[in-house]
């Protein structure tokens, strides 16, 4: 059975409950108080199946309908049950599906790291295997293009040693994709790495006419982290900012610091993501760019989840798009 259909039968089963219990709650409703009782626990049916099923939001809609339909049936009945006692009902049921809620979207979050986490391993390790068949094929064709003196036409020659530098740059990226056999953690201030970064990169905006403006928190961002990783996770968000940048914009680069990490943000001024594209960025092999190779951003997920930290992404359609890092700050600076 399908996702859909799944999901389909359990609204159905949910909303067939909440019907069924309705009417038995009104088609009793002038028994005895006892029967008010069994009914309040047959409600919590519904509640405790939309929160399991659907998480915290469904979960509380559902109780506030349960809840409406209760008080509704009671005060038809005319047996008004004291407003503390009412209120209190209303309380518990919204109380528990906001913890069941709260439980099923944090375990199905966790379920869903897990997968995520052992498909990049598999893919990273079959990414560093193909890499590696890649670059000696792309080697031993360019030995023999170079042994037999080339093609008979320039324009051949360079559209030849064009493609295969095009296959060499994929190979490289991909390489780029395997996780590092050990890390150096240690303590870097992130104001330290920009820094660093935007030495290295301003002679490059500068000959594509680009602004680089910086913005750092003024007391320090210091974090544990591998700089090597930290440092080429930068470089590839700085490269993706002046490839989608035209002659004028300005790429702002800010960091800050809060209570158990500090954050580090990369803005462009560019033409921005559509909105379907922006949740497969991190995606290995999807790009929005053509001819991208739609690693990179994948790979800067990837390594930043090794150190503990986490990427995330924010665009509007002819704004730009802004990169957010998250990193583990040093507890005791």
């Amino acid at each position: 059975m399908s996702n859909i259909r799944k999901e389909g039968l359990k609204k159905y089963v949910l909303l067939l409950s909440i019907v069924a219990i309705s009417i038995l709650h009104f088609s009793g409703l002038h028994g005895s108080i006892g029967l008010h009782g069994i009914h309040r626990e047959l409600f919590f049916i519904p509640i405790l199946l939309a929160s399991f099923w659907f998480g915290l939001k469904p979960g509380v809609v559902v109780s506030i309908v349960v809840s409406a339909i209760f008080i509704a049936g009671i005060y038809v009945d005319g047996s008004h049950m004291p407003a503390a006692l009412t209120i209190a009902q209303i309380a518990i049921f919204i109380f528990v599906a906001c913890m069941l809620g709260w439980l099923s979207d944090h375990q199905r979050r966790k379920n869903e790291e897990l997968v995520e986490a052992e498909k990049l391993s598999i893919l990273g390790q079959t990414a560093g295997v193909l890499s590696w068949e890649i670059k000696d094929s792309v080697r031993a064709i360019k030995n023999l293009f170079e042994r037999g003196n080339g093609l008979t036409e320039s324009q051949l020659n360079k559209d030849f040693t064009d493609e295969l530098d095009a296959v060499d740059a994929l190979a490289q990226s991909m390489t780029e994709y395997v996780a590092k056999e050990s890390l150096n953690i240690t303590t870097v201030d992130l104001n330290d790495a920009v820094k660093d970064m935007v030495d290295r990169y301003h002679a490059h905006f500068k000959e594509r006419g680009l602004h680089l403006e910086v913005s750092n928190d003024a007391s320090g961002c210091p974090t544990k982290v591998d700089p090597s990783a930290i440092s080429w996770v930068l470089a590839k968000l700085l490269d993706n900012a002046m490839d989608v940048s035209k002659k004028g914009n300005s790429v702002f680069i800010s960091t800050s610091r809060h209570g158990s990490h500090c954050t580090l943000e990369v803005e462009d001024q560019g033409v921005g993501i559509a909105e379907e594209h922006v949740k497969k960025l991190f995606t290995p092999f999807f790009s929005t760019k053509p001819g991208g190779s739609g690693i990179s951003l994948a790979a800067c997920k990837k390594t930043l989840r090794e150190i503990g930290g986490d990427i995330r992404v924010k665009s509007v359609i002819g704004s730009g798009t802004s990169f957010t890092i998250e990193i583990p700050r040093q507890s005791d600076l």
